[in-house]
């Protein structure tokens, strides 16, 4: 990469230069008063210098397609590695799943600290695959919109995190990518509890002309440090605990989906808010 970035900023500054030179003294050498044999060797001189300058820019730019080609094609054949090798991933931790959760069936294993701590790092960890996953495909997502309650997304996000519990305060039909506010709620639960430690999410929906706010609050201990991930994708919350990936990756998906994610400090109490159209 770093040869290809230096033969592609030689070839600007030689092409560029000599194109430059050639276009001021070919001005300058056409003003002048020559004989007609005298400017038939000046015009025949330019030809051929204008024709090594169109071959060099023609030949530049031919091996810049390569590269792009090249590149292109390098970073199809990774897109398909991490989609295979993260399918056979999530795969793995869904059976891991299935088990932990038969044996807190198990009332012999219920109340086992261990397992509860296995249970919420498999939580983690598909969580934190699924952000690389979106990270990865971020810029070439389709997304579909369809109308549904709620209510829908809240029952498949209650699964991952048994240990919580939910309030809503009413049900309210969205229009929206199902599987975007999805993710987008399980990262800012997932944020709640870990810098939070908390054990109850609150809900608050309402709608307000043409757009659907939906507020998030926890009754966890709160951070004092509010997160800026407007301002820098890869913002630091806490850098102890995480990268702040999560709430920056959600805040990019909700601007794909014509959307926005508000954070508004309420004394230590970070107060989410996700803003959608109708």
């Amino acid at each position: 990469m770093k040869i290809k970035l230096i033969l592609s900023s030689l070839w600007l500054i030689f092409t560029s230069s000599m194109v430059g030179w050639w276009w001021f003294y070919g001005m300058a050498e056409l003003a002048k008063p020559y004989s007609p044999s005298e400017l038939e060797s000046r015009r025949r001189m330019l030809f051929w210098e204008g024709s090594f300058f169109l071959c060099a820019i023609i030949l530049g730019g031919f091996f810049l397609i390569y590269f792009l080609y090249q590149d292109n094609e390098k970073n199809k054949a990774l897109r398909s590695f991490f989609s295979i090798f993260s399918h056979d991933l999530k795969t793995s931790i869904a059976r891991l799943r299935l088990q932990s959760d038969v044996l807190r069936e198990d009332e012999s294993f219920s109340k086992n600290k261990i397992l509860q701590r296995i249970v919420k790092d498999i939580n983690k960890l598909d969580l934190q695959l699924e952000n690389s996953l979106w990270l990865a495909q971020i810029d070439n997502l389709k997304f579909i919109y369809e109308r549904f309650l709620f209510s829908e997304i809240l029952f498949l996000i209650r699964a991952d995190f048994p240990d919580v519990s939910f309030e809503l305060n009413k049900d309210i039909e969205v229009f929206s990518d199902k599987r975007s506010l999805v993710c987008i709620l399980r990262n800012l639960i997932q944020n709640a509890i870990i810098h939070g430690q908390a054990d109850t999410i609150s809900l608050k929906t309402e709608s307000s002309g043409n757009k659907i706010r939906i507020k998030v609050v926890d009754n966890g201990i709160g951070c004092e440090v509010l997160p800026q991930f407007k301002k820098s994708f890869f913002s630091r919350l806490n850098l102890q605990k995480t990268t702040g990936l999560g709430l920056s990756l959600s805040y990019q998906i909700l601007k794909k989906i014509k959307g926005d994610l508000i954070a508004a400090l309420n004394g230590k109490q970070i107060e989410f808010i996700i803003e959608l159209s109708l």
